[in-house]
C-alpha cells in the first residue's frame, strides 16, 4: 500500500494495484474548481466545458440538462427519447430523402386534399 502526498495531504492511495483518488475538488491552475468528486456516491461533477477528442462510448443512462451541440458525424444506436422540447430546426442532407413513417395518410396528394396543405 502506498500513498501520494502533496504538502503532507494524501491525494491518492494505492491498494493491490488500484489507485484511489481522494474525494474533493480538483482545481485548475488559476484556482477555480473544475472537477468535484462526491464522497458518498463517487459522482463526478464538472463546473465548465467538457471537451472530448476521439470516440466516446456511454453505457447506461445519460442525462443532459442543457444544450447538446454535436459537430461532425454522429451515430445513435438503439432508441432515444426527446421530451419537453420540439425540434424547430431539423437540417438534412439535400441529396437525401426524409422518410415519413407511420403517417395516417401516406400520400402527399391525400394530405393536400384533406388537410389543405
Amino acid at each position: 500500500m502506498a500513498n501520494l502526498k502533496l504538502n503532507n495531504i494524501i491525494i491518492a492511495t494505492e491498494t493491490g494495484g488500484i489507485a484511489t483518488l481522494q474525494s474533493g475538488i480538483i482545481k485548475a491552475k488559476d484556482g477555480t474548481s473544475s472537477v468535484t468528486i462526491a464522497d458518498s456516491t463517487g459522482a463526478i461533477s464538472l463546473s465548465s466545458t467538457l471537451a472530448v477528442t476521439g470516440t466516446s462510448a456511454f453505457t447506461g443512462a445519460v442525462s443532459l440538462s442543457s444544450t447538446l451541440a454535436v459537430t461532425g458525424g454522429t451515430t445513435f444506436t438503439g432508441s432515444f427519447a426527446l421530451t419537453d422540447e420540439v425540434i424547430t430546426d431539423l437540417k438534412i442532407n439535400k441529396n437525401k430523402k426524409l422518410k415519413q413513417q407511420g403517417a395516417f395518410m401516406q400520400s402527399s396528394t391525400h394530405q393536400a386534399l384533406v388537410l389543405g396543405l
